[in-house]
């Protein structure tokens, strides 16, 4: 038989460049059955929009079936505000029947969605992007969250990006991802590079509260 794993597409058109991939990953045990993750990246000079997907119909240890669907999207622009805090980004998503891994402080920096919401956009490696929102964004059968998230810069020097994330089902948990970053004299050849993380995260299920 004829199966297709996957592909992945990289293009530029003068300003515009086009990067996408999809890909077909058998679901860890217990469950049974495929997922599909999807992205695709579109920019045009400093506009661009980042859209990640993912839909599975795995089937449980006792034989009950569910759909587990997840998206998140970026639009990058340089939507205003006030020189020490100009919105150059903002992204939203939401997952049903998905559970979302909460980074440790370490992780924040290579986050999925941390780095779908950097103003120059998610690396440009399909494959590896959609591995990382397997291990990120697994299946799992009650379990719903949201996320929002923006993107700044502060009088041009310093860069960041802002995560909230709520997570409900077998409890509640809140958590929210900073990341701001400034590198002189320009991000291109930096002699000086500085970065700060932030999390913060409330659990029900855990008990816990932590910055």
């Amino acid at each position: 038989e004829v199966d297709v794993a996957g592909f992945a597409i990289a293009s530029s058109f003068g300003p515009l460049t086009l990067a996408g991939g999809l890909a077909k990953f058998d679901l860890d045990p217990p469950l049974v059955g495929v997922e599909y993750l999807g992205m695709l990246k579109i920019g045009y000079s400093t506009y661009g929009i980042d859209l990640f997907g993912g839909y599975a119909h795995p089937t449980a240890p006792g034989g009950a079936e569910f759909a587990s669907f997840f998206a998140f999207g970026v639009l990058h622009a340089p939507l205003g505000g006030v020189p020490a805090f100009f919105v150059t980004g903002v992204g939203i998503g939401f997952g049903i029947n998905r559970e979302l891994h909460t980074p440790t402080i370490d992780e924040v920096n290579s986050n999925p969605f941390m780095l779908a919401l950097r103003a120059s956009g998610p690396a440009q490696d399909p494959m590896k992007q959609l591995k990382d929102l397997r291990d990120n964004i697994k299946p799992a059968q009650g379990e719903y969250w949201i996320a929002a998230g923006i993107s700044f810069t502060s009088f041009v020097l310093v860069t960041g990006e802002i995560l909230v994330t709520v997570q409900f089902g077998d409890g509640l948990e809140v958590a929210i991802l900073g990341l701001a970053r400034a590198q002189l004299p320009d991000a291109a050849f930096p002699l000086v590079s500085i970065e700060l993380a932030l999390l913060a995260r409330f659990s029900t299920k855990e008990g816990l509260l932590l910055v």
